[in-house]
């Protein structure tokens, strides 16, 4: 198993550091390097990752849709690949990224470190959606994070585009996982033989609630600061029991208790307040 992601560098910190009006040489997580241009998410792997390149890039090429209504809900939250190059840097694709996306890790830096509960609402439901496709589609992701995903604040969407890398079949031998996932899995006692297992996936989720209300390292406090619901913070304090469907409909009934009847609460926040003019 190859369990050695190489770590983040830190001083790739985001979408926000231009070299170009139209192409940004933006971070570098993990063995995944990110940058963008208006309509492109240009992913570069690591030289040495080339076995997980391909075996990510027949993911995306591959991921399945029962019928045309299940592709117009699910695709513009999963990658499509557009190009695949070899560069000096590595195996790249470019994915279909709509300019009114940002990165959410940007996203939460621009809030001053945490999103208000209520957003985190939106984003984590958008996540379970896409967990009880992976499940349907008989897939672990293996990498859900800030950095993995791509939204648009102002109409509540997300899209799963990072960390395909490390997806593999359900029930399958972990070819590779990131940091993150390492410490999961260690933390769980579960490192000796992994295999592709939802419950990855759901806690993954879990672990960025609390990361997007700056809790990343430690247990949300109910209550804190006086904006997180009781309900909310015990429900990211907890641990999935591996059945997406169960958690998306336990999900819900947190968001009603925390948050009372559905509602839009807006988020005027735009790529260009992120990332000045393309």
């Amino acid at each position: 198993m190859n369990g050695q992601a190489t770590k983040p560098d830190a001083g790739r910190a985001g979408f926000g550091r231009r070299t170009s009006p139209r192409r940004r040489a933006d971070r570098r997580v993990g063995i995944e390097r990110f940058g963008r241009t208006p309509e492109r998410l240009r992913i570069t792997l690591a030289p040495d990752a080339a076995d997980l390149f391909r075996a990510g890039r027949q993911t995306i090429e591959s991921l399945p849709f029962a019928d045309p209504v299940m592709r117009s809900e699910m695709a513009p939250r999963l990658p499509r690949l557009c190009a695949v190059a070899d560069t000096a840097d590595g195996p790249a694709v470019d994915l279909a990224c709509p300019a009114e996306l940002v990165g959410l890790a940007d996203l939460v830096a621009h809030c001053g470190g945490r999103l208000p509960a209520a957003h985190v609402g939106w984003v984590l439901s958008s996540l379970y959606n896409i967990a009880c496709y992976l499940d349907w589609a008989g897939l672990v992701h293996g990498a859900i994070s800030a950095e993995a995903c791509l939204v648009d604040p102002a109409r509540h969407d997300l899209a799963l585009l990072g960390g395909w890398w490390y997806a593999a079949p359900l029930a399958a031998p972990l070819a590779a996982l990131p940091v993150h996932g390492l410490a999961r899995l260690a933390a769980a006692g579960q490192l000796r033989r992994p295999v592709a297992d939802p419950a990855q996936d759901l806690d993954a989720i879990r672990a960025l609630g609390r990361t997007l209300l700056g809790c990343p390292h430690g247990p949300m406090v109910p209550d804190h600061d006086g904006t997180v619901p009781p309900a909310l913070a015990a429900w990211l304090n907890g641990r999935s029991a591996g059945d997406p469907i169960d958690d998306y409909a336990g999900w819900r009934a947190v968001l009603r208790a925390a948050f009372g009847p559905p509602r839009f609460v807006p988020l005027p926040v735009h790529a260009r307040d992120l990332y000045g003019p393309w």
